[in-house]
């Protein structure tokens, strides 16, 4: 995530009318990030206009920028690799001290954006809890200093998450958990539709890559019909 002096600047660079893809490129989010708040925060400006070509839909910048620059994470969140392993490591915590999400929030740099470890931990970005909801603190900081060795080694790799996904299948699993939430037939016809692309076939392979790390879901019970005797 982009700074706010370089989210403004980018934003000043836009047209009126911008894509998800437009405002990925100008807060150096993913789109697969952009996509999560359309999806979870009710407050993200709608769709505006006439859709563009190939049904492209557009928001107003402006709306856009004005809600980013009200949202904690523009301000509370530590964006930089490096930072955020400077504050673990400077941090006087027994590594075989078991820790909270609260208390690793604090720690990190996190604890003025509610639930940011939760949300680390539901994409698979930290190390995972035991049983009683806790990290061991070790664990966490030699888990940020993996990460950090692996991005300076190999900058493609490093696009890759722990269970493999590349950015790109990150943002398409993001995509059909949401919309299989919301009911919505997660097809390959569907997904080409909602990523654009001209063939089937790239949708479905992507379909598969991630189908693995899907999130599971009961099945809807039918209704129950009343028996003779009611």
């Amino acid at each position: 995530m982009r700074s706010i002096e370089e989210v403004r600047a980018a934003f000043s660079e836009l047209p009126e009318r911008v894509t998800l893809r437009q405002i990925a490129d100008a807060t150096g989010r993913t789109l697969y990030g952009v996509k999560n708040w359309v999806y979870h925060e009710p407050s993200f400006p709608p769709e505006e206009g006439p859709a563009g070509p190939r049904g492209v839909k557009y928001r107003n910048r402006d709306r856009v920028l004005q809600w980013l620059l009200k949202q904690p994470f523009m301000t509370t969140y530590v964006r930089d690799q490096d930072e955020t392993l400077r504050r673990a490591r400077a941090a006087d915590v027994s590594s075989r001290k078991r820790l909270n999400t609260a208390q690793i929030s604090e720690l990190l740099g996190l604890s003025a954006q509610a639930g940011a470890v939760n949300k680390l931990a539901r994409r698979k970005q930290i190390p995972p809890a035991d049983a009683d909801g806790l990290r061991q603190w070790g664990a966490v900081v030699k888990w940020l200093e993996r990460r950090e060795e692996q991005s300076r080694r190999s900058p493609v790799a490093s696009t890759r998450d722990d269970r493999g996904l590349t950015a790109r299948e990150q943002e398409v699993l993001a995509l059909v958990d949401a919309a299989a939430e919301a009911g919505v037939e997660v097809t390959s016809a569907w997904l080409a539709g909602e990523l654009g692309l001209k063939s089937h076939d790239s949708a479905a392979r992507l379909l598969r890559a991630v189908a693995p790390h899907r999130e599971t879901r009961p099945a809807r019970k039918s209704r129950a019909t009343g028996s003779a005797g009611d």
